[in-house]
């Protein structure tokens, strides 16, 4: 039987759940072992079926990431800054707007994923 999450949190497409493992060590002792698994829901072109990406990590791996994200987005708010002096486009793609703390007014949050 799968491992189903003891907590998960969503913010629209993007969700993280927390797993509780339970390991046995060399000397056959018991031992909780916490991890998280982050993911994107998104539907492929054409088709009505949810896909899923992700990857997992450790407790004490979520702040690191957190700041790794954090500074990535800095990052490529400023280079997607320059290169819109460059006269640079965007296209139809919202996700690589930049240019705002929030999503565009057309993009809504889908509670209604099925993971």
């Amino acid at each position: 039987m799968p491992n189903k999450p003891i907590i998960t949190v969503r913010d629209g497409k993007l969700s993280c759940s927390i797993f509780s493992h339970t390991d046995t060590d060399a000397q056959g002792n018991s031992q909780e072992r916490i991890s998280a698994s982050f993911q994107r829901s998104y539907k492929k072109k054409g088709s009505d079926d949810w896909e899923r990406q992700g990857f997992s990590c450790y407790p004490e791996e979520l702040l690191r990431i957190a700041e790794l994200l954090r500074q990535a987005h800095w990052q490529v708010v400023d280079y997607a800054a320059q290169k819109r002096k460059e006269g640079w486009s965007t296209g139809n793609y919202p996700s690589s707007a930049l240019n705002a703390d929030n999503p565009p007014d057309d993009i809504t949050a889908d509670d209604s994923i099925p993971f």
